[in-house]
């Protein structure tokens, strides 16, 4: 199954399901993900650090690779 929205635009309740449900879409890619977190203009800064938690539960491998770039942003 294709995804078909960009990840920048998606809500907070959007991007807890997107992530637990992400073996379900084919294109799915997890870095932009975590970029989507940073350029995502609907979230608070407490909202992306809650999807930014949850993110890296799931994806304990790419989340250590990710935590640089949020450091630095």
């Amino acid at each position: 199954m294709k995804f078909g929205k960009k990840f920048n635009a998606l809500t907070v309740y959007e991007d807890f399901q997107l992530i637990d449900q992400q073996r379900k879409y084919k294109d799915f890619n997890t870095l932009g993900l975590y970029r989507s977190i940073l350029e995502n203009k609907n979230l608070t800064d407490n909202d992306r650090i809650a999807v930014r938690d949850h993110a890296h539960t799931v994806f304990r491998k790419s989340a250590r690779s990710c935590d640089a770039k949020f450091a630095y942003s």
